[in-house]
């Protein structure tokens, strides 16, 4: 009996560890279309640059100081949209399009 508690206690704090707090197996990605739409909004609103469509990778990782491109239909020019994630709640920096 001792032993069957003690193995579901195990689990159970495995569990939290990994899934809950701090998360060790939770792997949080952007929301594709909800990352293009604020892209394309930065572009417009603070670059004033009118993008016809906006175009990011998928399953892009909350992960803090990393940086991707997306891309930007300028025109009829396609140009890249640096974007770098500031921390780990999903705050992210669009630069200028070369």
């Amino acid at each position: 009996m001792v032993t069957a508690a003690t193995s579901v206690v195990a689990v159970a704090t495995v569990g939290v560890l990994a899934f809950v707090t701090p998360g060790y197996l939770v792997h949080r990605v952007f929301d594709t279309a909800a990352l293009q739409r604020g892209v394309a909004m930065v572009l417009t609103r603070d670059f004033r640059v009118d993008a016809a469509a906006v175009a990011c990778p998928g399953r892009v990782p909350v992960t803090s100081g990393l940086r991707f491109s997306c891309n930007a239909l300028v025109g009829a020019d396609q140009l890249p949209v640096p974007v770098r994630v500031l921390n780990s709640t999903g705050t992210y920096q669009v630069s200028r399009p070369f």
